[in-house]
């Protein structure tokens, strides 16, 4: 396989002189902050072709060649975690640490695929600007605007209900905004926006919060907290995958009946 360019190559700037890449450290500190691209690699597709159902399409039935079995559902909600991962992790650590909301507008943003069309890294055009607003909804509406987008071209493609899109976004940030909590710059209180907007049953208009409670903490037989979904992920529709554990909900239903 043909190697990637080097960062220069693509004029790329994320460097120590980029507010959002000297955040990861502490509990980010293995994870690889987007690229920030001037000019986006030749390799890499914008928001808006990536979106696109045609393009989509082509880009599942590359990564169902990974699995033993094409149950597209599952395909794309396994594939949701590794570009759910590209967009939360970034966009909660610049919301909470910087205060600031990062361009994920469809033709703002690209996305560089592997091989077998995995989303691999994701490329902005800059770091952010400051939040308009501090308040919960307000100051990840930018956010969740993208998430809704990206799940309506998802859902009808996959035949996947929109929940399970919307499940996978909620455990996410669930589990980022944990290890935002031990952060360096992290101070008490920062992440309460944040938690709310996984604690409220509506929004501000009266509609459904699509990300309310998705995760349960509850304590093992062993006394440590676990995380369990409310949603199941669809993994287990993949032999070789499995469930997830402790932290499926199928696995917690059979233990305790």
């Amino acid at each position: 396989m043909t190697s990637r360019p080097p960062l220069q190559q693509v004029n790329v700037f994320t460097g120590s002189g980029s507010p959002l890449a000297s955040l990861y450290v502490g509990p980010l500190a293995d994870n690889a902050p987007p690229w920030l691209c001037t000019t986006p690699p030749e390799h890499a597709l914008s928001g808006t072709q990536l979106f696109s159902p045609e393009r989509l399409e082509q880009v599942l039935t590359r990564f169902a060649t990974c699995f033993s079995v094409d149950d597209r559902r599952a395909v794309a909600s396994m594939w949701t975690k590794w570009y759910f991962h590209l967009v939360l992790q970034p966009s909660l650590a610049a919301n909470v640490l910087l205060e600031r909301e990062l361009p994920l507008g469809l033709d703002e943003m690209h996305v560089v695929l592997d091989a077998h069309g995995r989303p691999e890294r994701l490329c902005l055009r800059h770091d952010g600007l400051p939040l308009a607003s501090l308040k919960t909804e307000h100051r990840f509406a930018g956010m969740m605007a993208h998430l809704s987008t990206v799940i309506d071209v998802l859902a009808p493609l996959s035949g996947a209900a929109p929940r399970v899109f919307w499940s996978n976004v909620g455990s996410g940030i669930d589990y980022y905004l944990s290890q935002l909590e031990s952060h360096p710059a992290m101070w008490p209180g920062m992440t309460d926006a944040c938690w709310q907007l996984l604690e409220r049953r509506e929004l501000d208009d009266g509609q459904r919060n699509p990300l309310f409670q998705p995760v349960r903490h509850v304590t093992g037989e062993d006394g440590t907290l676990q995380r369990v979904r409310k949603l199941c992920c669809l993994r287990y529709l993949i032999p070789e995958l499995g469930d997830c554990g402790d932290y499926c909900p199928l696995s917690c239903r059979r233990r305790t009946h």
